[in-house]
């Protein structure tokens, strides 16, 4: 079938997308979200539905949702403020709007609808981050064994689809690669995914050594390495611990590696999300040298796309970082991140964008009661988050409620990959929360070490 609007044609056999026969680079899901659409524009579509016909198996959040219909948007020369073709019907879902010709294909075709697509086309990798849990080998010598090495991928695979801005195929579909061997390339190619997390389990008498690797396909970088060594005592608390050491470590990686690559991708062709990985490289630069810089990455991101919560909640970050440092901006821009944070809280539930929103009403707006709401809410979104736990330490010293913030932060250190000045700051909260619950010195002075900046945290 090929279906004409405005210009376009779309060919749901060949899965093209053209205009004027020239072909148009669409990612996988983003084509089958606009198919769906366009073959059910006699009604709006809920969004349950949507992601129950284009994901399936797939476990995706609303934010993801919302990124493809803007990718959708883009792809046909739409916005969200136009709405010309792609209308969003409040708190009901979308509807196609434009005017539409369908045409059946012949049985067989002389010649293809469009220009055919270059192989690089063909490797179309969703246009998000995405990643598959591959299934471990047992490396136990025990077949007995295999049950515990597929609980420690299904573990994982549930722990790292807490990170809200990352698509994470279902167990389901890695699971047909199980004792086969396979090209890493290929089974990107078929899954849809950018990186593959691959590992090992090897159990011998009452201890288990569990190993894993992140793998960039699109380069055949290796990522990430580490190995777990472990007691094999309680199967449940190790599988749970191993997957939320192994979430926290490769998130931090996951998001260097989208950095550096919207840092490579020409300007022209930066969307709303590629802007926003590049203002969280700019505020990551030393002395607050990138703040403005970030700022201005941040509205250009929400110019694109006024609905990019990450981007509206970095400004609030770098706000707080300038307020902590003592650098003046007005009251008008104090109100216009109070403002951004506000509303992210209220149409999104990443759980970074919960944390940063949170911590910029309580140290901006004095607004503790919806910061710690928020933190709450991040924090049952994603327990394996020490960023989002260092938040909820912050929030909480903030908010006088000590007892909180010493948990919270207690959560942080448990969760951190390695000492850095992330968790040196949240340390120093956590002094901070011991000192106003009128505990001694010598109850928290081993976990802070020196060098520590009790008013620093690092927000990215």
């Amino acid at each position: 079938m090929s279906i004409s609007f405005e210009g376009f044609t779309l060919d749901v056999e060949r899965r093209e997308l053209g205009q004027k026969s020239q072909l148009i680079a669409i990612g996988p899901q983003v084509f089958d979200v606009l198919v769906y659409l366009v073959k059910n524009r006699d009604r709006v579509v809920g969004k349950d539905e949507l992601l129950d016909a284009v994901w399936g198996g797939r476990i995706v959040s609303l934010s993801t949702l919302g990124s493809h219909i803007s990718a959708v948007r883009r792809a046909v020369g739409d916005n969200g403020d136009e709405q010309r073709l792609v209308r969003t019907i409040a708190r009901k879902g979308f509807r196609f709007v434009g005017d539409v010709h369908e045409t059946r294909a012949a049985t067989e075709r002389a010649t293809p609808l469009l220009t055919t697509a270059t192989e690089h086309d063909r490797l179309e990798y969703a246009d998000k981050p995405s990643i598959a849990v591959l299934p471990f080998r047992n490396l136990s010598g025990d077949p007995q064994q295999e049950y515990f090495a597929d609980g420690m991928v299904e573990e994982i695979t549930t722990a790292i689809a807490r990170i809200p801005w990352l698509f994470v195929v279902a167990p389901a579909s890695s699971f047909t690669y199980r004792d086969k061997p396979v090209d890493l390339t290929q089974v990107a190619r078929e899954l849809g995914v950018r990186y593959l997390l691959e590992g090992s389990v090897r159990r011998a008498k009452n201890r288990v050594r569990i190993s894993g690797k992140l793998i960039d396909t699109t380069n055949g970088a290796h990522l990430w390495a580490e190995r777990f060594d472990a007691a094999f005592r309680n199967i449940f608390e190790l599988q749970d611990r191993v997957a939320s050491g192994v979430a926290g470590a490769i998130r931090s990686k996951l998001i260097s590696a989208e950095i550096s690559r919207a840092a490579r991708k020409p300007a022209a062709s930066l969307d709303a999300y590629d802007l926003y990985l590049r203002a969280i490289a700019e505020i990551r630069k030393p002395d607050l040298e990138g703040c403005e810089a970030a700022l201005s990455l941040c509205g250009q991101a929400l110019a694109i796309d006024p609905s990019c919560a990450s981007a509206a909640s970095l400004v609030g970050v770098v706000r707080a970082y300038q307020w902590t440092a003592g650098v003046p901006f007005t009251a008008d821009e104090a109100a216009e991140a109070l403002q951004l944070a506000q509303r992210a809280i209220e149409t999104d539930n990443d759980p970074d964008v919960l944390a940063r929103c949170g911590h910029t009403l309580a140290i901006l707006g004095g607004a503790h009661v919806a910061a710690v709401s928020a933190l709450e809410k991040a924090t049952t979104l994603n327990p394996n988050s020490a960023r989002v736990w260092g938040f909820s330490a912050a929030v909480n010293c903030y908010a006088n409620r000590p007892d909180a913030a010493i948990i919270a932060a207690q959560q942080a250190m448990m969760r951190a990959v390695k000492p850095g000045a992330t968790e040196r700051a949240v340390a120093g909260r956590m002094t901070a929360a011991w000192l106003e619950a009128g505990c001694e010195r010598g109850s928290y002075a081993p976990i802070v070490g020196s060098g520590i900046n009790s008013t620093t945290l690092h927000y990215s």
